[in-house]
């Protein structure tokens, strides 16, 4: 289980946009008296949604990525969003048999320090930490709250409508059956570390954006840097603040105020995704623009531990996570054991697992900063009783000793009734392994049963709790002779080999016509053609600001009619007043030549050839191309909005460089 396994959806965390919105309002008390006498219509509560329109328009200017379709929105109430949790964790956990049994892991481990019940009060106060949230399936994101001001409203549709680019460019539909994948343990560990990894880029680049909407770059920025260094704790405080000083008040107070209600392992990482993604995205936007951040969804992070230190993800040379494979234990079963949990969880939840127990935030965060692979799994007996085996390998022998001195800390702290020296280095013995000296701490698990046996190894750290002493140690031998394969920083092109690519037109059955045929964009609407000599029609969606479509025609007028490419491209030319230099080319497609025209301006083309009656239509485009075939030449005119044309630029010459013979 994982705080993925439990939100399914891409949100925006309520108190991380209350900070940018109650921000942006700060900004906006800076103001001239008079500047902020002309916003108050615009700061009271909301009576309606906000107009997307200019939202959409900015979000896109800001994240330089256009929107492919419309991104429609409604209003949902909690009580039925709490409705659709519910049948989603029923549908996947069933009778709770085994997220009870994952929870029983959990808290033998430390993760977890009270039972999570999957109960209505639970449901309730996890989902009240959602703004909104964009469905996938849908392509439409939803407000949950609307009684709030609507510089909230705004920040909470500026954070869903990056989802929606993020869908239309990067398909989170396909990369949440990713995340489902690595959620299970069918064939695996499930990988709570790779989960939280990818929610860090999905919902930290859709913060850093909401924050540079609304706060602009430089307080955006700023405001970046304190979340992505803000503790979980400082959060909670400056809830709490909010609160007492009446800053926040209804629905929304009654939201913050359930956030005590939330464990750490669930609250924790939730909040990470947000606050550290916001500047993991920031790190890779400054080092390299969006182009850099696009680059990111084509090479995720293999762990969290680069959207910790995004440093090491842009390093010349990067630390993969290194897999560790535990032996198979087939005397456990025949002992009446099974095994009820697996699953890795990287340098986040050991250090949380660390915080919890009574270890330092400065000790924890040097303890587990060395990470480099772990996995883990909970068994549980006939009688109930619950044990956990827990591997993990260093980057250096210096960070698998910070590690085991401040887990055997913790350790301690977590069996009460257990006699060890203060300084528990002091009951640490050490014995020969192999070629070093190991480190050794054992005892009992004080008021339950079973025995604790914690065992540094060169670059490793082995713990094994809850198991009876002879059985343990059986359990150890068997962890101290696996062989684990270090994997060394490999050169960055090696570990992220894959082209960044963003708005891939979609494409649709192939159409066939004499001589060729062409994929048009699965987004543009077929219309059926106005006179024998079309024989193709498209409209290609008008985008934001814009009154009507594009409008792609292919004619076809016989062989040797319809004119040479020099003739076309004089009457093309002349279809346009106060125009930009137009601009040709040639493509070779698949054994057919297209020539190209492009041009920009006024367009004053004939209302019908001959009529003598023009349009006008300022701030247009036109794309246009002379087919070669067998059959004679096809002749493709694509005319419209200046701002709808450049928006499905990309899909028309994929379309043309999709033309191939057919004969």
């Amino acid at each position: 289980m994982s705080a993925h396994s439990l939100h399914r959806i891409f949100a925006s965390a309520l108190t991380a946009s209350l900070l940018i919105s109650h921000g942006a309002a700060a900004q906006d008390d800076a103001k001239p008296a008079a500047e902020q006498e002309s916003d108050a219509t615009e700061s009271s509560t909301a009576a309606a949604l906000p107009d997307l329109a200019p939202i959409m328009e900015q979000v896109a200017e800001i994240r330089g990525l256009p929107f492919i379709a419309a991104v429609p929105a409604e209003e949902q109430s909690m009580d039925d969003f709490k409705k659709m949790m519910m049948a989603e964790i029923e549908k996947e956990y069933g009778d709770g048999e085994e997220f009870n049994d994952i929870v029983d892991g959990l808290m033998r481990l430390g993760l977890l320090r009270e039972r999570i019940e999957l109960d209505e009060a639970f449901v309730s106060a996890f989902a009240s930490q959602a703004a909104a949230y964009y469905d996938p399936e849908t392509g439409k994101f939803f407000y949950l709250y609307t009684e709030v001001p609507i510089e909230q409203l705004n920040v909470f549709a500026a954070h869903e409508l990056v989802h929606a680019l993020q869908d239309q460019h990067f398909d989170l539909d396909a990369l949440e059956d990713e995340m489902l994948a690595a959620g299970s343990d069918d064939e695996g560990p499930r990988n709570d570390d790779y989960i939280l990894a990818v929610r860090c880029l999905v919902e930290g680049e859709a913060t850093y954006v909401m924050n540079l909407f609304g706060m602009g770059e430089e307080a955006g920025n700023m405001m970046t840097d304190m979340m992505a260094k803000m503790p979980l704790s400082q959060m909670i405080a400056m809830s709490e603040m909010a609160l007492d000083q009446g800053a926040v008040e209804g629905d929304l107070a009654e939201a913050m105020e359930s956030m005590d209600e939330l464990p750490t392992y669930i609250l924790a990482p939730l909040y990470a995704a947000y606050m550290s993604g916001a500047g993991f995205s920031k790190h890779l936007y400054m080092e390299s623009g969006w182009e850099g951040l696009a680059g990111v969804w084509a090479n995720r992070p293999p762990s969290t531990e680069l959207c910790l230190h995004p440093e090491k993800y842009t390093a010349a040379h990067v630390d993969l996570p290194t897999t560790i494979t535990l032996p198979d234990f087939p005397y456990l079963e025949e002992a009446g054991w099974r095994k009820i949990d697996t699953a890795i969880h990287g340098e986040f939840y050991l250090d949380m697992l660390l915080r919890e127990h009574g270890v330092s935030d400065g000790d924890a965060r040097r303890a587990s900063y060395g990470w480099d692979g772990d996995v883990y799994q909970a068994w549980k007996n006939e009688a109930g009783d619950v044990a956990i085996i827990l591997a993990t390998t260093w980057d250096r022998e210096r960070d698998a000793e910070q590690f085991f001195s401040a887990y055997a800390s913790a350790a301690k702290l977590r069996y009460p009734g257990v006699m060890l020296p203060d300084d528990i280095l002091d009951a640490v013995g050490e014995e020969r392994i192999g070629d070093g000296a190991g480190w050794f701490l054992r005892f009992p698990c004080g008021e339950g049963p079973g025995a604790v046996s914690v065992v540094k190894r060169a670059q490793e750290v082995f713990a094994v709790e809850g198991f009876d002493e002879a059985t343990g140690a059986r359990i150890t031998d068997d962890l101290l002779a696996i062989d684990i394969e270090h994997i060394d920083s490999v050169p960055r092109a090696q570990a992220f080999p894959k082209k960044a690519v963003a708005n891939e037109p979609a494409a649709a059955d192939e159409i066939a016509l004499d001589g060729f045929s062409f994929a048009p964009d699965a987004n543009w609407q077929k219309v059926e053609p106005g006179s024998q000599m079309r024989v193709a029609q498209y409209d290609l969606p008008a985008v934001e600001g814009d009154s009507e479509p594009a409008q792609l025609v292919i004619f076809f007028f016989g062989d040797g009619h319809g004119g040479t490419y020099e003739a076309n491209l004089a009457r093309w030319q002349s279809q346009f007043a106060e125009a930009i230099e137009p601009v040709t080319a040639t493509i070779e497609s698949n054994g057919i030549t297209i020539r190209t025209f492009d041009i920009a301006g006024r367009y004053v083309a004939e209302t019908a050839p001959g009529s003598g009656e023009r349009v006008d239509k300022p701030n247009s485009r036109m794309i246009a191309a002379v087919i070669e075939s067998s059959p004679g030449p096809y002749y493709l005119k694509v005319v419209g909005p200046r701002a709808t044309m450049d928006h499905w630029e990309e899909s028309i010459r994929a379309m043309m460089e999709s033309i191939r013979r057919t004969d």
